[in-house]
């Protein structure tokens, strides 16, 4: 089984990248890098257009064939075998707004360089660099998704991409992986080079003048940085599309894969018996296309769910329903998430096991209006934390404060006053034992809710209160074993006043 998480994809990117249909490209690539860095930059201004035309033709066929890849790994065909062919998957059209996109990004790069020069060069362009690479992802989603050769002009494409990809927080997460990998990798390149080659050497064979000519070494190193180049630049390309949603396809309900003559020789079936096979192929093939549609199982939707006893498989199925409930959400198909998720939440699935469902389930039910099926969801969602779980315990929050006083059960009060006096939300603590031994007068946790009342009081700077009951306390039970600990506590309090 597959890693489906950063490092596991990093893992899997890597492998992808050295398959000879891609690592062809990359050669390419590394061999174009070789070149520019072997004459300098000296040299370079007197290379010819035909030339510049030929680098420039080399950098969109790896390009192109980087996304083809990544077209060929939403498609699910990361087990095939990579072409050697530029294009095998991904559209002419898409391949053209493409090389529009570099060639305006490597337009707006050179225009940069003629503008400024010095000092503010190199940090300008390491700018303008770093800003290209945290919109790459957004910009390549947004061309797959018929934005156009100008994506990067369409802000409004990018938030929609970022919104396809999980959100900030998960699209600035991926853009971290590779950036790690490729510092990690250059620190220890150019700790190599530094170890091998001279200053003086460095010096003489720098950018301008290249290192045609060079000693043995310096080529080898010149070599080296190429190959790291080039991969480093092909490999944020394939981490990404593996979070990307795969591609929509459209199913042709008229061409399913039944041959109704063969059929027809074998059995007998007639034409509504026909139709209801033809119904049910197409019915697959569209779970099959929402499966290949469904993004990146992400396990850390479970931080808040109680896995012990759950099996690897349950883990990925629960996981997976969550992050397409999500999408879901995101896409306002509130009644598509609501179906997905409540299977979880009926009475044969614990509310401790499946919480994340739980959780969503009661904002959703919130969101339509559905007060009886909120509420029922709240009182799952108490119990749950009256048990000790700590992650239900924001979702009912605000209806403990709204709740009125002997509605719940008994035993829940201390264990959710313990909580709130934990969270320092000491209104809800107070309203929790409101009224307590009206309602449960022999109850055996009854002085323990009284104490974290007093407790609340004194936190909220009512101190006084808090010593009149202290002191009933202590008159009424004073045999308790929290009677010392009371008594304490209402010394304090008189000490500070």
């Amino acid at each position: 089984m597959q890693d489906d998480n950063a490092l596991g994809y990093l893992n899997r990117s890597l492998q992808y990248l050295f398959r000879p249909g891609n690592l062809l490209y990359c050669g390419a690539l590394a061999a174009v890098f070789i070149a520019l860095r072997s004459l300098g930059e000296a040299r370079m201004e007197g290379v010819g257009t035909l030339n510049w035309f030929i680098i420039f033709a080399l950098i969109v066929l790896f390009a192109c064939k980087m996304l083809d890849s990544m077209q060929r790994l939403m498609h699910g065909l990361e087990q095939e075998r990579v072409p050697l062919t530029t294009i095998s998957k991904l559209p002419k059209n898409i391949a053209i707004d493409a090389a529009v996109a570099i060639a305006f990004c490597g337009a707006v790069v050179f225009l940069l360089q003629l503008m400024f020069t010095g000092d503010s060069r190199p940090t300008l362009l390491n700018l303008t660099g770093v800003i290209l690479y945290a919109l790459t992802p957004a910009l390549i989603l947004s061309i797959f998704q018929g934005a156009g050769s100008l994506a990067i002009l369409k802000p409004a494409a990018w938030q929609r991409a970022v919104a396809e990809i999980g959100g900030a927080g998960r699209y600035l997460a991926i853009l971290a992986m590779p950036f790690l990998f490729a510092a990690l990798v250059l620190t220890i390149y150019t700790m190599l080079a530094q170890t091998v080659i001279s200053p003086e050497d460095q010096a003489r064979y720098n950018s301008i003048n290249g290192t045609y000519g060079a000693p043995a070494i310096i080529q080898l190193i010149t070599i080296l940085r190429g190959i790291i180049f080039a991969f480093l630049l092909a490999l944020p390309l394939i981490y990404f599309s593996w979070y990307f949603p795969p591609p929509e396809e459209t199913l042709d309900p008229d061409n399913i894969d039944i041959d109704e003559r063969e059929l027809a020789a074998h059995i007998n079936m007639d034409d509504d018996l026909l139709a209801e096979l033809n119904r049910l192929k197409a019915e697959e093939e569209r779970h099959a296309q929402l499966q290949r549609r469904a993004p990146p199982v992400d396990l850390n939707l479970l931080r808040e769910a109680d896995t012990e006893g759950m099996s690897a498989d349950e883990q990925r199925t629960f996981a997976g329903d969550l992050t397409q409930a999500d999408v879901l959400i995101r896409q306002g198909e509130n009644e598509q998430a609501i179906a997905l998720l409540e299977p979880y939440a009926d009475g044969l699935h614990d509310t401790n096991r499946y919480l994340p469902a739980y959780k969503r389930l009661h904002q959703l039910y919130r969101r339509q209006g559905r007060e009886d099926a909120m509420q029922a969801m709240e009182m799952r969602l108490i119990e749950a934390t009256a048990s000790g779980n700590p992650y239900s315990y924001p979702a009912i929050h605000q209806t403990l404060d709204e709740t009125g006083d002997g509605i719940l059960p008994a035993d829940w009060i201390y264990p959710l006053a313990q909580i709130a006096a934990g969270k320092q939300h000491y209104d809800t603590v107070l309203n929790l034992a409101r009224n307590f031994a009206k309602h449960h007068p022999r109850h055996p946790q009854l002085v323990e809710n009284y104490f974290l009342a007093a407790r609340a009081l004194a936190k909220k700077g009512e101190s006084d209160k808090a010593q009149q009951l202290l002191q009933q306390l202590l008159k009424r039970y004073p045999d308790h074993a929290k009677a010392t600990q009371i008594r304490r506590t209402l010394e304090l309090l008189q000490q500070r006043t």
